[in-house]
């Protein structure tokens, strides 16, 4: 369930400090076992800053997690940033109550960033998850013209941390 319209009560009843809503309810379960299913919630968190989004980075989501990319999301953001300037993205965080999942999901459609400017941190995040080159290659430069839309990672169900770039044409 979207709940677009609590954006917009958001910034209407306090345009410069606009308080945290419940943005989405996601309803998942197990195709193969109806009786396994959980329920999402994703918290918008509308004033945020870049600055307030990585603080909440690596002291909420992955501040208990030894090994995580946190230098790569940290490098698209500033990256964003100096295009679109430092609170024009839209912060989301989600959580499930019966499991570990800490995650979060970031708009960065306003910097209009193309992926190929983000190529180095690309290969950062081959490396990080041991994902081969050449995979990446076969992939990469179909898509290296496109939109970065969103950034999203954290923790997952069994307690992993991920990392998911989403884009757009």
């Amino acid at each position: 369930l979207e709940f677009g319209v609590r954006y917009y009560r958001a910034m209407k009843s306090k345009p410069h400090d606009p308080d945290p809503y419940l943005s989405h309810l996601g309803f998942k379960w197990d195709v193969s076992d109806s009786t396994k299913g959980v329920v999402t919630e994703y918290t918008c968190y509308p004033a945020y800053t870049t600055e307030d989004m990585l603080e909440r980075l690596s002291s909420g989501v992955y501040g208990q997690h030894a090994r995580n990319p946190y230098d790569i999301v940290k490098g698209i953001l500033d990256l964003a940033s100096s295009k679109a300037g430092n609170d024009k993205f839209l912060f989301l965080s989600v959580h499930e109550e019966s499991n570990p999942r800490n995650s979060f999901d970031i708009n960065v459609y306003r910097a209009n960033l193309q992926i190929k400017e983000v190529y180095p941190l690309l290969l950062d995040m081959c490396r990080f998850y041991s994902i081969p080159v050449e995979q990446f290659h076969g992939l990469y430069h179909d898509i290296e013209t496109h939109t970065l839309g969103h950034i999203a990672g954290g923790i997952d169900r069994t307690g992993n941390d991920f990392l998911t770039l989403y884009f757009g044409e």
